[in-house]
């Protein structure tokens, strides 16, 4: 057994080494708050400063506080110090499905516990909604103050309480007893594996740390939360010194001194995230520390008596796991021991450590030893995590910070004879072994704990090249004033060296839960995040999952060098292009590539022509609806206008791309040869237009409700701007070269029909609606030549299409193609209730460049509630 063989390593001085290198676990996530830190960082800080966090009350912070405060305060053993937390009173119930009586009601270990936790998740990167395995809680807290204080002073309810009488009562209970802490997370995080309450007082949260581990190690959780917490209400209290008691006579902790005489109670909480070492390295995480080995026991009835410390069963907890972790005490380059400063304590943990230590090797002073304690005081419950968390950072930077407060070594240890020495000076670790640490945390009762860590090992960076795509940068809340307070921490976190911008937005896309009230950044590098800037409208998700429309825009949509950017940097996108461009040139002999991207004088003239503008937009939209399936956006509905329609069609399955083309390049063909027209965009709705009874125009659009489209021969003009001007009806002339959907076309209805019914079309598999008729098409009208000449000749039902869909439907609308003219009448139609659903892909010609335009509709339909598959879009740029 693992005891035995630790024997067995003694006597050969060799180490067992039952957990091989690749099943280490992985620190990748922690956080904290202990006294004078609000955080990781601060908490750092205060270590490598060799600060003394200890709050040391004036009279008038504990006259309010203390009820016998006056007799106390001449009592010359009262101590007025102890470690507090800022702000235990500030929780946010909303955000953790509680009502604000709920919260009340609450232990402050409970609401502290759980913010800290959730900052622990999302350091490690890991957004529990999305994560597939399973990830346990062990954690323990300490007694309950606050329902003693504050919750049970009345009688009545205390009695209701002791013998749960009431259903308050019962939501008294699993609102304040430490049992439940680990079970409400599950709960408030939806979490599926082990949710484990621990309690052995002092090592209370090193014992949670290593029943997580084991956890990990046999498989049974694939990520652990684990940690503890102690909170103590009323904060501001002092406390009587009895020699000969744990507290401190003047407040102050002093470990392995000679002046040692006891600790000092504290509040903290800390948190920390695990996981396999494979699994970590798979994810890319970032790794705080390895974890070696660790193990568990109690020292039984072998020692002076039930709250004494034993020589024996500490020394047992430490060579067990060395012994676990294959380490040698030659190895070990600090120890984090508990360090209590107590007169009994400090002695029986240095023999425990020499007998370890000393069995193995005569070297001498070799490994330095500290306790945590001399900066925050002793936090009970949170004690063993707060010396893990210390270690794990030193680990990470390879500094060992000072403990504070040693003079000269306790006179009980010999410590010029022994392995160790006291880390009173900060010390950077620049040997050539990894920083390895050994860590101690001791209950009464007699439960022991010890953990061995190592620095994180070295991984190969990849060479990042220039992205082909910017980044998205998604940030989410549950309130406006949250998100804003996002937005500023993103832009400040930014803003400073050696941030790399990949790994953010990798982080904020896969590493943190998506809320409902969402808003993004779109940068290409550090420089294009601005604080208070550079970020989309705040947008409320929707409730369920959107579907996903696909509207192809129509002939004027188009432009010189649409697509230009997209061909030169997307593989995908210009491998389509090219070979429409070669089928194209079969056909007609033209090279349209030319004509798009080469910018010549004429180009725009060029691409006015009917024959050149619906075969340049047909092969544009495609790839870019291809481009956005390389994406993982995928349509459940397309709705095209006028020539927009082929390109639904080409993606639902009725044609493939090369018949598409060429029937588009027929009818463009076909079209340019009719005699020239002229189109006017009018401000009104088609039922007002029908009403003028004018026969010198047809109305060629119904777009939206007060926006059509009408269609005249050139010598008309005057006639219909008179009727117009008439009724007060505003318009603005159309750039195009003939009157489209209007009889003007009917000569070439019947040779179109034959051509389309050449080929063998097929029934839809993507519903798209129709133009002819603003419903979805049926399957004998898609596979019609004849429907596809009435298409090219009737009017375009592009508003009632977009009311077919958006009655009844949670969908989302994204343009694909070049400008914004579908986005604009989309949003005019009254049936589309929510107008942020509506998003551009290219957008317009002098906006953003492409990439940029088509990484911001991403954002879009994410804030949308649109589920992104995030991974395809970093692919995306490898």
């Amino acid at each position: 057994n693992r005891l035995s063989a630790c024997f067995v390593r003694r006597e050969q001085d060799l180490p067992i080494n039952i957990m091989s290198n690749n099943q280490a676990i992985a620190v990748t996530g922690m956080a904290c708050r202990f006294p004078g830190a609000s955080d990781i960082n601060e908490f750092w800080n205060n270590l490598v400063d060799g600060k003394d966090t200890i709050r040391h009350f004036i009279d008038d912070e504990l006259a309010g506080y203390e009820n016998d405060f006056e007799a106390l305060r001449q009592n010359p053993d009262y101590v007025r110090a102890r470690g507090i937390l800022n702000d235990i009173d500030k929780f946010d119930p909303a955000f953790f499905g509680m009502t604000p009586n709920e919260a009340a009601g609450t232990d402050p270990q409970h609401r502290v516990w759980l913010e800290t936790a959730w900052n622990a998740l999302e350091d490690s990167g890991c957004d529990p909604s999305r994560f597939h395995g399973s990830i346990g809680v062990f954690a323990g807290g300490y007694i309950n103050t606050y329902l003693l204080n504050n919750i049970l002073r009345d009688r009545s309810k205390l009695e209701n309480y002791i013998r749960l009488r009431t259903t308050e009562s019962f939501q008294i209970l699993t609102g304040n007893d430490a049992a439940f802490i680990p079970t409400k997370t599950a709960y408030k995080f939806n979490l599926r594996g082990p949710a484990v309450n621990v309690q052995t007082a002092c090592s209370t949260s090193l014992v949670a740390i290593s029943l997580a581990c084991q956890s990990l190690f046999s498989y049974e959780s694939d990520v652990c939360i684990a940690g503890g917490v102690c909170i103590v209400v009323p904060q501001e209290s002092g406390y009587i010194y009895q020699k000969g008691a744990i507290p401190s006579p003047d407040g102050r902790c002093r470990p392995f001194d000679e002046k040692g005489n006891g600790t000092v109670f504290s509040n903290g909480v800390g948190v920390v995230v695990l996981k396999r070492l494979e699994d970590a390295l798979r994810d890319h995480d970032r790794i705080y520390a390895l974890v070696r080995g660790w193990s568990l026991n109690n020292d039984g009835s072998t020692k002076v008596s039930y709250t004494a410390p034993s020589v024996e069963g500490q020394a047992n907890a430490i060579m067990m796991a060395q012994s676990f972790s294959g380490v040698s005490p030659l190895q070990i380059g600090y120890i984090e021991a508990h360090g209590t400063a107590t007169q009994l304590g400090d002695p029986v943990e240095l023999t425990a450590l020499n007998r370890v230590f000393s069995g193995s090797t005569g070297k001498k002073q070799f490994c330095g030893i500290g306790s945590v304690k001399s900066n925050i005081g002793h936090t009970d419950a949170a004690a063993g995590v707060a010396s893990f968390i210390k270690s794990c950072l030193s680990a990470y930077h390879r500094i060992i910070p000072p403990t504070l407060h040693f003079t000269k070594p306790n006179p009980n240890f010999d410590f010029e004879n022994s392995p160790f020495y006291v880390q009173e000076k900060l010390k950077k670790w620049d040997e050539k072994d990894p920083l390895i640490i050994g860590i101690s945390s001791f209950g009464i009762g007699g439960t022991n704990a010890h953990v061995i860590i190592e620095e994180p090992p070295e991984t190969l960076s990849a060479v990042k090249a220039e992205p082909v795509m910017p980044y998205l940068l998604p940030v989410s809340a549950k309130s406006e004033d949250s998100l804003a307070a996002r937005q500023r921490d993103l832009a400040q976190f930014v803003d400073r060296p050696g941030i790399d911008l990949s790994d953010v937005a990798h982080t904020l896309q896969e590493g943190r839960t998506h809320m409902p009230l969402r808003s993004f950044c779109v940068a290409r590098n550090i420089e294009g995040i601005k604080e208070g800037s550079g970020f989309s409208p705040v947008i409320k998700s929707a409730d369920q999952e959107c579907r996903i429309v696909f509207m192809f825009s129509g002939q004027g949509a188009q432009y010189p060098g649409m697509g230009k950017e997209l061909y030169e940097f997307v593989p995908v996108f210009r491998k389509i292009l090219d070979e429409c461009f070669d089928i194209f040139r079969s056909e007609t002999g033209t090279d349209l590539k030319e004509i798009l991207f080469d910018a010549k004088d004429d180009s725009a003239v060029q691409l006015a022509r009917t024959g050149i503008t619906q075969p340049a937009l047909f092969i544009v939209e495609y790839a870019l609806a291809k481009l956005y399936y390389e994406l993982g956006i995928k349509p459940h509905y397309l709705i095209g206008h006028s020539i927009g329609e082929y390109a639904a069609a080409c993606l639902s399955g009725v044609f493939d791309m090369k018949t598409g083309l060429r029937i588009v390049t027929r009818r463009g063909s076909l079209m340019q040869k009719m005699p020239g027209g002229k189109m006017l965009a009018v401000r009104c709705s088609a039922a007002d237009l029908i009403k003028l009874e004018c026969s010198d125009f047809e109305v060629a659009a119904d777009n939206a409700r007060n926006q059509c489209t009408i269609s005249y021969p050139q010598d008309s003009e005057e006639r219909v701007k008179s009727v117009l001007d008439k009724h007060g009806m505003k318009y603005i002339k159309l750039n195009t070269s003939h009157a489209f959907h209007s009889s003007a076309f009917e000569p070439v209805m019947e040779e179109f029909e034959s051509f389309v019914d050449s080929f063998q079309l097929k029934a839809p598999e993507i519903p798209f609606i129709s133009c002819l008729t603003g419903k979805l098409i049926t399957d004998e009208q898609a596979v019609s030549g004849r429907y596809w000449a009435q298409q090219l000749r009737n009017t375009v039902l592009f508003r009632k299409g977009i009311s077919t869909i958006a009655e009844g439907e949670n969908v989302v609308f994204l343009e694909v193609g070049p400008e914004t003219h579908l986005t604009g009448l989309a949003r005019q139609n009254p049936d589309v209730s929510n107008k942020n659903a509506v998003i551009s892909s290219l957008g317009k010609k002098d906006e953003a460049d492409e990439r940029t335009r088509i990484i911001s509709s991403l954002g879009y339909l994410w804030a949308n509630g649109v589920n992104i598959d995030f991974s395809l879009l970093r692919n995306g740029r490898e």
